[in-house]
């Protein structure tokens, strides 16, 4: 009996045991969303991340979060868990709970993500897109059910998303309400417009490019203060940017230039086998920097110093479609520019041409870069500002509703509504428009209806001039670079010289207005279609050299030369600043020491930190690397005296060694004809010795030099001066201006390491001061303290520092000896009559 006992009870004891365990995890799936069928997908931008805050009031272990790719296979995202912080933000820099890496994601499907068991409290569940398309489900304008905020974008949203929590608890409410963290009161107003002090790198180290020449292509020359007169502060220019060049990459790229070149019975022909098919992304031409992509940082810092140099005052991305801000591009962009703006270049502020006529899109929009930006006041010192706050280009009104964001927005920003049309002037106030035909539409404001405010200028239009109608690139009686008012411009290469481009910026010049609008810059992509506006195998807004309106320099036959177009007229809207004289000697020279060159007034400001690698995705298959960059040139000075010219250069490091490959070279203009595309000189193309360099000029037949002479050269750590002789150059007197630029480790593109005379390889390899054709200008006026000619020997009194070593070979020394000599002859000589004659004076 006592041993049946025994036994029940253990039984029970089991039995009881089991109970507890199964209890003890016993797990409780919760969805943080309603029915499925009212979800759609929010598309996570490559490399971005988006996230769903939840206030959760039970332990939990696990979450599942659903996934959709469009079908590609070769999507990848990452699922994080973090503890809210406070911020979207600072929560993403604190370290995650948990996290799993979902390589590939199933399309459509949930993922699963299990940890240690976590309490009760706030969370952040983030979705990382770590290669091509992730999207989360999400059920906008609603939280009602898992009472969470989704940020993406930037921005908060009171939105649910597809998620599962696995609960150890089962409690009546899973999900608490959470607060907006957005701290948006309807009340807020914009900071003072940043104004950089005076110990800044764009203020102390400030490249002022006004007084820079160069010569394109076509051997047009830029203005100077003389044309110009001086800066107008008071004048701005903006340029139409697109920051779309992520979000497009929906395949291969094609080159339609190219095409139509080989095949221009194919211009109106949609079915022609020499499209290619499948996914393409059709280019007019391409860009000096190829297929290139809006993330790609070392293309965005060159064009943050392309536009500085060109007077550019602000950029407009383009976000006149759809709801999309780009954000996959703006953040680059934005990153980018500050940089460069912390290296003392004066780049473009920023802003937004938003949706010239749907409310909600633009509603959408400005709500998400507002509490992206401005809201945070991230990247102030990039904020286009006008009448005292920071300016969009939207209409107003399209800010409707009576919520805080709207409220604060209204009151937050400047507005001009955007004007669709090529032929429309000012049908109201405070609008700005975008693009015009001849003679240009004129905006005006509001508040001050006296006064032109705005008008734009365009490259290249998609309008038909006879039927003065919208149409496609490559239609009939296209406004395109060569057309003007009075005909089309037959001239040779006709397209190169931009004469539409030049008639409406000459209008806009006797017009004046206090900003003028260029479009634009880089949209490159031309979409095509099977019929357009009447078009067969319409290109809508770009089509090839002739029918497009880029002014980035491309590989094609309009090379640079629409850039200093642009540079030349915004010189003479915007005026420029005088080229400095200089006249004295400074005793610098080949061998003086750093501390004398210090003291030097010729200097001219390179920028630094621009020499990094190039590593980055292009379109389609494309991918681009370059490490050409090697010596990073920060500095250059000039010094003179009665006999030479010296260079001084230098570099952010040690010069490295004279022995590398296309080493430190010096390019010289002294106005003696086209030369090399308009250079005279170069020292540095044949490689220099451990004791001199050499000075090559130019014959006119492309890259082809001969030899001038050796010169002296001194290599002192960051440091470089060459010693060139003025008889060399053809220059006497004191009155000369010699142009000059410096160069590092330029090479052709082909990869083989040598630089075969294309000027285009001055944009995208190794390192050059100043940028592309640019050339600092040095003028000579005679000195006040030249040194006094001895009447007698002809010569000049030796420089103090003339006993220094150095590799000039025009230092030679060789009569110091003889000279020597001569002293002590004169010694004894002297000697023999003055000693007896002392001698005989004490005997008396």
């Amino acid at each position: 009996m006592k041993k049946t006992i025994c036994l029940l009870i253990a039984m029970i004891m089991v039995i009881s045991a089991a109970s507890l365990t199964v209890h003890a995890d016993q797990t409780f799936k919760v969805n943080a969303y309603g029915d499925e069928s009212g979800g759609s997908d929010s598309n996570i931008p490559l490399g971005d991340t988006c996230g769903v805050r939840l206030k959760l009031n039970a332990p939990f272990k696990a979450i599942s979060v659903r996934l959709s790719t469009y079908l590609k296979s070769d999507s990848v995202a990452t699922v994080m868990l973090f503890k809210w912080a406070g911020d979207f933000e600072d929560t993403l820099k604190t370290a995650p709970l948990a996290q799993k890496t979902f390589e590939p994601v199933k399309d459509n499907l949930k993922h699963d993500m299990s940890f240690d068991t976590q309490p009760a409290g706030e969370y952040l569940i983030a979705i990382r897109n770590d290669n091509s398309q992730v999207c989360v489900w999400a059920w906008k304008g609603t939280n009602e059910v898992g009472k969470g905020m989704f940020y993406s974008g930037g921005s908060e949203s009171p939105y649910d998303i597809n998620v599962t929590i696995t609960f150890t608890e089962n409690v009546d409410e899973p999900f608490s309400k959470v607060e907006s963290a957005s701290a948006i009161t309807g009340k807020r107003k914009a900071p003072p417009e940043y104004v950089p002090d005076a110990d800044s790198a764009v203020v102390a180290r400030a490249a002022h490019s006004t007084p820079w020449a160069a010569t394109d292509e076509l051997g047009r020359t830029l203005p100077t203060y003389a044309e110009t007169g001086g800066l107008r502060e008071d004048r701005t220019v903006a340029l139409f940017y697109w920051s779309w060049h992520v979000s497009q990459d929906g395949g291969e790229p094609v080159n339609v230039q190219k095409i139509i070149d080989e095949h221009p019975e194919a211009q109106n022909d949609y079915t022609s086998p020499v499209w290619p098919t499948g996914a393409r992304v059709h280019f007019w031409t391409e860009s000096i920097y190829g297929f290139y992509k809006t993330n790609d940082v070392w293309v965005l810092r060159r064009h943050a110093e392309l536009l500085a140099d060109a007077g550019v005052d602000v950029i407009i991305f383009d976000n006149t479609n759809g709801t999309f801000t780009f954000r996959d591009s703006y953040i680059p962009i934005y990153e980018t520019f500050m940089k460069a703006l912390e290296d003392g270049v004066d780049v473009p502020k920023i802003s937004y041409l938003l949706p010239f006529g749907d409310a909600s899109n633009t509603m959408t929009q400005l709500s998400a870069i507002y509490q992206d930006i401005y809201l945070r006041e991230k990247y102030q010192q990039l904020w286009f500002y006008w009448e005292s706050k920071p300016m969009v280009m939207a209409h107003k009104n399209f800010i409707s509703g009576s919520t805080d964001i709207a409220k604060e927005m209204r009151t937050f920003f400047t507005f001009r509504g955007g004007q669709p049309g090529y032929l429309v002037g000012s049908t109201s106030y405070d609008t700005w428009g975008w693009l015009s035909t001849y003679p240009q539409a004129t905006y005006r404001a509001r508040a001050n209806k006296d006064v032109i405010e705005q008008m734009t200028v365009g490259v290249a239009v998609n309008h038909d001039y006879k039927t003065h109608q919208i149409s496609a690139m490559n239609g009939e009686n296209i406004i395109g670079r060569t057309y003007t008012s009075k005909g089309i411009d037959t001239r040779e290469n006709a397209v190169k010289y931009g004469a539409n481009f030049a008639e409406q910026f000459d209008y806009a010049l006797e017009v004046d207005p206090r900003v003028i609008f260029i479009t634009g810059w880089n949209e490159w992509i031309a979409g095509r279609y099977e019929e357009w506006c009447g078009v067969k195998n319409a290109f809508p807004d770009e089509f090839d050299d002739e029918y497009s309106r880029d002014l980035e320099p491309s590989k094609g036959r309009l090379r640079d030369n629409y850039y200093y177009q642009l540079v030349s007229y915004v010189r003479k809207y915007k005026g420029c600043e005088e080229i400095p004289v200089y006249s004295e000697y400074e005793n610098a020279n080949l061998n003086s020491g750093k501390d004398a060159w210090d003291k030097v007034s010729a200097d001219y400001v390179a920028y630094p930190n621009n020499t990094g690698d190039r590593d980055a995705k292009g379109y389609g298959s494309y991918y681009y690397k370059d490490s050409s960059g090697r010596n990073d040139i920060i500095d250059a000075k000039v010094s003179k005296d009665g006999e030479n010219v010296y260079f001084m250069v230098k570099c952010a490091a040690d010069i490295t060694p004279y022995t590398d490959k296309n080493w430190m070279n010096l390019y010289i203009d002294c106005g003696d004809g086209w030369g090399w595309e308009s250079f005279d000189y170069v020292v540095g193309a044949k490689p220099a010795t451990a004791s001199a360099a050499y000075l090559q000029k130019f014959t006119g037949d492309g890259y082809k030099l001969e030899d001038v002479c050796e010169v002296g050269y001194k290599l002192d750590g960051d440091t470089l001066v060459i010693s060139v002789p003025k008889s060399a150059l053809g220059i006497s007197g004191e009155e000369y201006k010699i142009d000059f630029k410096w160069t590092d480790n330029v090479q052709d593109e082909d990869g083989s390491g040598i630089f075969k005379g294309e000027i285009l390889d001055f944009y995208r390899t190794g390192d050059v001061a100043p940028g592309g054709r640019f050339k600092y200008v040095f003028t000579s006026s005679t000195p006040k303290n030249a040194p006094v000619t001895d009447p007698v020997t002809g010569t000049q009194p030796d420089d103090p520092d003339k006993d220094t070593e150095s590799t000039d070979p025009s230092s030679d020394k060789s009569y110091t000896p003889i000279i020597i000599a001569i002293i002590a002859v004169g010694v004894v000589a002297a000697a023999a009559i003055l000693v007896p004659a002392i001698i005989k004076s004490k005997k008396k």
